[in-house]
């Protein structure tokens, strides 16, 4: 696994109530790297299947403004083109 992997799932897995530096910091880093994108989806779906339920509105944040601020390619990947 790559250390940028890494680093986002570490990051995501401090996402633990609604903590807007920590959704703008795990965005940028999808936005700095889409040769990885389908990694970093696979990251937030795991952890939305596998995270608390009070907790996984904040992973839905993430994916949010993903898809608002970097849009492609991870829009394509989510089926919301």
């Amino acid at each position: 696994m790559s250390d940028i992997i890494k680093q986002y799932e570490q990051k995501l897995s401090e996402l633990t109530s609604n903590n807007g530096p920590i959704i703008t910091y795990v965005t940028q880093i999808a936005k700095q790297h889409p040769e990885i994108a389908d990694q970093i989806m696979d990251l937030i779906a795991d952890r939305i299947f596998k995270v608390l339920p009070e907790q996984k509105l904040y992973t839905l944040y993430v994916v949010d403004d993903i898809c608002k601020t970097v849009r492609n390619p991870y829009n394509i990947l989510i089926g919301d083109d």
